[in-house]
């Protein structure tokens, strides 16, 4: 079990103030623990979430006897929870020798897994460095969701972002880049268009963020048109879905006066009897 405690709000002197210790080993601690966070002052809806790095966690308030500065000091308030630290385990193997590098291998019982920045759901460590590498079996590709990006990101593109996840559709980072995250992001997919699937992750030594949380997925390389063939309501969506190797064969029929598309994406490969006009 790991422990995760938020404050929702804090209203103390700075003379007075918080101390929460989520990297020990046991419930107690003394002069010679170095607090992890540290808060004062006021704040009505900071909404900071802690971690703890195993089953203790300790908050500390200390009051200053000395009366300060007049006004409506309330203290702080927080809510706390339980939860099973296998959430967080990244199912992959790792690799004899390395701290964050990973293997995960398709086979009959292993065809969808997770795995995560180093430490998560606590901050990832400064200079961090993981591999991820992935091996798909003839006939699948390999599909990763970024379900929680949170990267520490200056105000320029991820190819200059001191933090960054970089994915690669191939064996190394040698093969074409088809996805760079930095910052902070939600439901990011991307999909091999072969058999191999590589991310690394990287970060400075300056403002380590939560990091990054990922599934991923083994799936058959040949995907069905599950888009719609008629279209009959005033408005909506539709989308269609192949590979490379499939034959589109399906028309959706527009039931009306006139239609108006607006396409958000469009992803094809060349052929010649396809005029562009």
């Amino acid at each position: 079990m790991i422990i995760i405690i938020t404050i929702i709000s804090i209203i103390i002197r700075c003379i007075d103030f918080l101390r929460i210790y989520n990297t020990i080993d046991r419930p107690e601690v003394n002069e010679y623990n170095k607090h992890d966070k540290e808060f004062c002052g006021t704040y009505s809806s900071i909404q900071n979430t802690v971690y703890s790095s195993s089953r203790s966690l300790v908050l500390e308030f200390h009051s200053d006897y000395r009366l300060g500065k007049p006004g409506n000091y309330t203290g702080f308030k927080g809510v706390y929870q339980f939860i099973e630290k296998s959430k967080y385990i990244t199912t992959g193997e790792r690799v004899e020798g390395k701290q964050c590098t990973y293997d995960f291998r398709s086979n009959a019982t292993h065809q969808r897994g997770r795995f995560f920045s180093p430490f998560y759901p606590q901050n990832y460590k400064a200079n961090s460095v993981c591999r991820y590498s992935f091996y798909a079996r003839s006939g699948e590709r390999v599909r990763v969701v970024f379900t929680n990006v949170q990267l520490h990101h200056k105000d320029t593109s991820c190819r200059d972002s001191p933090d960054v996840i970089t994915v690669y559709d191939g064996l190394d980072d040698s093969a074409t880049v088809i996805g760079q995250f930095c910052g902070i992001h939600n439901a990011e997919e991307v999909i091999s268009t072969g058999t191999n699937l590589y991310v690394a992750f990287i970060c400075d030594d300056r403002n380590q963020k939560q990091g990054f949380a990922a599934t991923y997925e083994f799936i058959n390389k040949i995907a069905s048109n599950k888009g719609p063939k008629s279209i009959n309501n005033d408005s909506g969506t539709f989308t269609f879905t192949t590979s490379s190797h499939a034959k589109l064969k399906s028309r959706p029929k527009m039931r009306a006066l006139c239609a108006i598309l607006q396409l958000h994406g469009i992803h094809l490969r060349d052929w010649t009897g396809c005029n562009a006009t």
